[in-house]
């Protein structure tokens, strides 16, 4: 991953051929914010930002931002008593991408161009009765085995000129 201190804060950027950029986002966190304790929204947000950020981290990603409850990261080359459901969107694409450093000196990080953070971040808001979300180019991009036409359902992304996107609920036992 790049150092924000070894690129310049003018039309600097670490272009690389291909990057996969993972977003999830907590759907249901504004109405859980309503309607729960901020003690218990933060024990929630603390816990999908530590799952997600650990399946980051252990698949070979680096973290690269938190944003309330969401999380991106990049890939190149005791539960309580609730009637809170956790339901948390996965959108993920690739692309080639471009690390830029943005900001002023002082306070300045690495912002990511290229159609994969967009799309990436864009997916976690579609049908989040559908936990993972991906681009047809990150499809195509997977390697053949038999469980890829198995997992993944082809949809039509309408507002994008319908691109083609797919859903999935499938789960691995750990």
């Amino acid at each position: 991953m790049p150092d924000p201190k070894k690129l310049k804060l003018t039309n600097d950027a670490i272009e690389f051929e291909r990057a996969t950029v993972l977003y999830a986002d907590l759907s249901g966190s504004t109405s859980m914010v309503d309607s729960k304790t901020w003690q218990f929204a933060a024990e929630i947000y603390k816990a999908f930002l530590y799952c997600a950020a650990r399946l980051i981290t252990d698949g070979g990603g680096e973290i690269t931002a938190y944003d309330g409850d969401r999380i991106m990261g990049v890939f190149i080359d005791g539960s309580p008593e609730t009637d809170f459901t956790l339901r948390p969107v996965v959108g993920i694409d690739t692309s080639p991408i471009r690390a830029a450093r943005t900001g002023v000196r002082g306070d300045n990080d690495i912002v990511w161009v290229g159609s994969a953070a967009n799309h990436a971040a864009k997916l976690t808001e579609l049908d989040a009765a559908y936990a993972t979300w991906i681009t047809g180019s990150l499809f195509n991009y997977l390697a053949d085995d038999a469980n890829k036409s198995l997992m993944w359902e082809k949809r039509l992304w309408t507002p994008m000129g319908n691109m083609e996107i797919y859903r999935s609920n499938w789960t691995w036992g750990v």
